[in-house]
């Protein structure tokens, strides 16, 4: 479903990705973990069209996507929930979610999102401002569900939010790709929340992709220290 193959990528001159070749099936949740800096973000952002890749190629269903920007991989079914959310904070819940299906056509998703996640219906007039963190992790997920993607990267979701919606979310996410068929690729520090949802997980250094582990792997502390070139 999506395939990245010796992608190189970074800011100016400086290279971040080095060589990073990663793919996942229809359905398949996938995480990457690692310590700060070593490109986990980078790679999402190379990955939906945000930076350029100087290197490597993107393949999406099959489809060539390495020069095509955001907008067209965004339409092609490439879906991002960035790090720290990045909602528009004067908009109000339902406003997020119209700009989320702005560029798809057909019937409106957002009935759908509010029967999912009956927290933003509560909350539909409120501006974005005024939510919690959690309730705006809860929003730039469904935003981002309402375009109907296939294929959804998600950077650090569990970030600053309290337990319960965390275990919200994981079991959004469980159902998504159980039930939808929605490939996840997430990057995320919490490790219990990567062993909950994900069937491989990637370990990153210094922008490259340097081991693979199972998600019971993460319960051994030893295990995770070596991975992780503690």
């Amino acid at each position: 479903m999506l395939a990245a193959d010796g992608l190189v990528s970074g800011y100016g001159r400086i290279r971040i990705l080095d060589g990073v070749s990663i793919s996942l099936s229809a359905g398949e949740v996938v995480a990457v973990i690692g310590h700060n800096g070593m490109g986990k973000t980078t790679l999402l952002r190379t990955l939906m069209g945000l930076l350029r890749a100087k290197g490597g190629t993107i393949h999406l269903a099959g489809r060539d996507i390495t020069r095509r920007e955001t907008a067209m991989r965004s339409r092609l079914g490439l879906g991002y929930v960035p790090q720290g959310r990045q909602i528009f904070p004067d908009l109000s819940v339902l406003e997020n979610l119209q700009i989320g299906e702005a560029a798809r056509a057909g019937r409106s998703d957002i009935p759908a999102m509010f029967e999912r996640f009956p927290v933003l219906a509560e909350l539909r007039e409120r501006p974005g401002r005024a939510l919690s963190g959690g309730e705006q992790q809860l929003l730039a997920l469904a935003r981002c569900l309402v375009g109907r993607p296939s294929v959804v990267l998600l950077d650090e979701p569990s970030e600053g939010i309290q337990p319960s919606i965390v275990d919200q979310i994981a079991k959004h996410l469980h159902e998504l790709s159980v039930r939808e068929n929605l490939t996840i690729l997430l990057v995320e520090q919490d490790l219990q929340f990567v062993a909950s949802i994900a069937q491989r997980v990637h370990v990153m250094r210094k922008g490259r992709l340097v081991a693979q582990m199972m998600p019971s792997d993460l319960a051994d502390p030893d295990t995770v220290k070596k991975q992780l070139g503690i």
